[in-house]
């Protein structure tokens, strides 16, 4: 149809893609007018499984109008790619399964028809989630299919509908066909049907046997089977009559899976179970009762606390099977072994040596590359050596000091221009510093610490202290534009959501607050401290306490949409990606939860107290312990990718920028890992306890020390 290009929006300053149409393709008249009415359709398709479209328009060149379309730019890739090397894990194929089903559902409920479902047409994000893309143009490929011999043979021929092939009328289930087809292929890593031309493709659309997914992949559970067979049954009636159908199947197959996987299921029916669908209710647990910190670190515990914190397990559940359907219930949590590091008698008892456990319900995968000494690690590479990251020799562009510490929550922030740096300080003083220079543009006291990052919206800066004081600042003069008064101290970001400031107090209460005026929308009071910043994820508010209750709250009126008992002090803040929500807690538990109804997906379990913030790339999670390992995980079924040694403790949040992942620890190193292998590819010793987050941008990298320092060095070219 044309080429794609990466662009720059000068204006907003975003990568966006372009898609430059043939010339000849929008020749006809008649073209250009479905161009312009489907593109209309496709922008109003907001939802996080379809790919953005933001802008449609022409150009001259040559003497030739090139009409485009202006999309959001997605650097993971497609799913064409990332299945050319097999099939997918079943896992990540129900995942992602009900993610397309999502997206296309939600594009019929609007009277949207996407015509041209394939592999290439599906992207990815950088957080592993799957966008459909191409909305809108498919009508314009009529007469205009083309031939794929550098990849799976028959490009949109493979995927075709019977009736499409027949040249009858197409509607949403011609859709569902084609989906089929895609989950077939995302199963077995090979299409149905193949042929040498493209009237024998639709001759095997239209009359060939449906093949059997379970026979080319034995993983495949046989309802899955089925659902594939339907989807691609010759005519539209005998189909699903809607995408909504096919998403609570995935639903039940996810559910049973994820209730095998939690040891739910005994073993006389562990191949053959029924389950009822709907939550795994973790929340039915009693609450605990623990002794909240009252002093200024929010990581602190004295051994008492410690020893009162609950069992690090999630109870295991006993499964009645009366009626061949299972029902699942609460017990007691089990007993801890006496040696169990909470139950240790001493602080010299509760000491652990180095290295973690996986819990009983995790599976560390043939090909893991565990290290097995920190020290086969880091001979690797030399501080400032290997593959250089920044620039080793001068790279050092300057220095700014502060008069506090810049302390755990608190992080290097830059304007989309990359013009202008805010650092905030226990000092008190929110500053603003020129990034090419390293001067000081202008600084404002607040009259309390500042212990967590400011929040840019707009052109104001906002920033919150422990005093409780929130107020918006204006980017350019630090103008004061408003100010809000909590009366509880604030250790937490502020959130950033559309035209709302989102608070967390140590008192337990999230404030939405206007953007513009601070005038607050609601308050919700979780009665439980506070000490981690929230997160954003679709119209929710994600919030974790230290009494150990993660919260999911509507960003519209406060209220508790779901809620999960980790059983733990949770100051971790957590990572969201489309349909899943992560976080850690001071018991050393790693949590993967769903992200509409809060069940538990899956559980790790670490040997020390994790206080970073994860990271989620492409399809992993990346999460770091006090006890020095940085580990990355399966994001949908939470098996062991890799494991590294980190040089200390990680109370910073983890980066990632593209395939590499930064860790800063309290022994003053920062470390580049590769996200995909784990290798460690640079690290730097600042002679400085580091527990800030390190910011890294297109051309520099900052980092915020104990001691008060910004350093900024100039990113390496190569």
């Amino acid at each position: 149809m044309g080429v794609v290009y990466q662009c720059k929006d000068e204006q907003l300053l975003r990568d966006v893609a372009i898609k430059m149409l043939l010339p000849e393709l929008m020749s006809d008249k008649n073209n250009v007018e479905i161009f312009h009415q489907e593109a209309r359709f496709a922008a109003k398709l907001e939802h996080p499984n379809i790919v953005t479209v933001y802008d449609i328009g022409v150009e001259e060149r040559q003497k030739k109008l090139h009409h485009f379309v202006s999309m959001e730019y997605l650097p993971g890739g497609n799913l064409a790619h990332r299945m050319s090397t097999g099939a997918l894990n079943v896992e990540h194929c129900l995942n992602w399964m009900k993610q397309l089903a999502s997206g296309l559902s939600f594009a019929h409920k609007n009277g949207v028809i996407h015509q041209d479902i394939k592999a290439d047409n599906i992207f990815i994000t950088n957080e592993g989630d799957l966008k459909i893309g191409d909305f809108g143009l498919a009508r314009l490929l009529v007469g205009r299919v083309p031939y794929n011999a550098a990849s799976r043979g028959m490009g949109t021929p493979a995927y075709m509908s019977p009736e499409l092939c027949r040249g009858e009328i197409q509607d949403h289930r011609s859709d569902i066909y084609s989906l089929g087809i895609l989950f077939f292929e995302m199963c077995t890593g090979q299409l149905p049907f193949r042929a040498k031309g493209m009237i024998e493709m639709a001759t095997k659309h239209s009359s060939a046997p449906i093949p059997s997914a379970n026979r080319l992949n034995p993983d495949i559970p046989e309802p899955l089977d089925k659902m594939l067979r339907k989807m691609m049954a010759k005519t539209p009636e005998q189909r699903y009559q809607a995408t909504a159908e096919i998403i609570t199947l995935l639903d039940d197959l996810i559910f049973e899976r994820r209730v095998a996987r939690l040891g739910l299921v005994n073993g006389a029916n562990a191949g053959t179970i029924q389950v009822v669908p709907g939550k795994v209710e973790d929340n039915l647990i009693k609450q605990q009762d623990l002794t909240q910190s009252s002093t200024i670190n929010p990581t602190e515990t004295d051994d008492k606390q410690s020893a009162r914190l609950p069992s690090k397990q999630i109870p295991p559940r006993n499964i009645d099977t009366t009626g061949n359907v299972s029902k699942i219930y609460a017990r007691d949590p089990m007993p801890k072994p006496s040696n169990h590091p909470q139950t240790a008698k001493t602080p010299a008892e509760r000491q652990v040596s180095g290295g973690a456990t996986l819990s009983n319900n995790v599976n560390v995968n043939a090909n893991t590359t565990a290290v097995s000494a920190r020290s086969d690690v880091l001979k690797q590479v030399s501080p400032d050596k290997g593959k250089s990251f920044v620039q080793t020799r001068n790279g050092l562009c300057w220095t700014f000091k502060t008069q506090g510490p810049i302390g755990w929550a608190s992080a290097p922030l830059a304007n989309k221009e990359e013009s202008i740096l805010f650092v905030t300080s226990s000092d008190g003083q929110l500053y603003a510093i020129e990034i090419k220079t390293g001067r000081s543009l202008w600084h404002t006291q607040t009259a309390a610490p500042l212990l967590s990052s400011a929040a840019l919206m707009d052109n104001n800066v906002i920033s919150a202290n422990t005093q409780g004081i929130v107020q918006s600042q204006s980017i350019s003069d630090g103008a004061v534009l408003w100010k809000y008064e909590t009366k509880a101290a604030i250790l937490a970001t502020p959130v950033i959501g559309p035209d709302t400031i989102y608070v967390a107090t140590k008192d337990g209460r999230v404030l939405a607050m206007d953007s513009q005026s601070g005038k607050v929308k609601w308050i919700h009071r979780a009665q439980e401290a506070i000490v981690c910043s929230p997160s954003m994820h679709a119209d929710m508010v994600l919030v974790g306490t230290r009494g150990g209750s993660f919260l999911a709250l509507s960003a519209f009126d406060g209220k508790i949409i779901w809620k999960f008992n980790a059983r733990s002090p949770i100051v971790a803040s957590p990572a969201a990606s489309v349909d899943s929500v992560y976080f850690g807690t001071m018991s050393g538990g790693f949590y993967a939860l769903d992200a509409q109804a809060g069940d538990l997906i899956w559980e790790y379990q670490t040997e020390k107290p994790i206080v970073a913030k994860a990271v989620i790339a492409f399809t992993s999670v990346i999460f770091a312990s006090f006890d020095k390992w940085l580990y990355c995980c399966e994001k949908y079924d939470g098996s062991l990718k890799w494991k590294a040694a980190i040089r200390g403790k990680a109370m910073a949040n983890l980066v990632v920028d593209r395939d590499n992942i930064f860790a800063s620890t309290q022994e003053g190193f920062t470390q580049m890992f590769n996200t995909k292998s784990g290798t460690l590819l640079w690290q730097k010793d600042h002679n400085r306890s580091l527990e800030s987050a390190p910011l890294v941008t297109d051309h520099y990298f900052f980092q915020g020390t104990v001691e008060g320092e910004v350093f900024a060095f100039e990113r390496a070219k190569d």
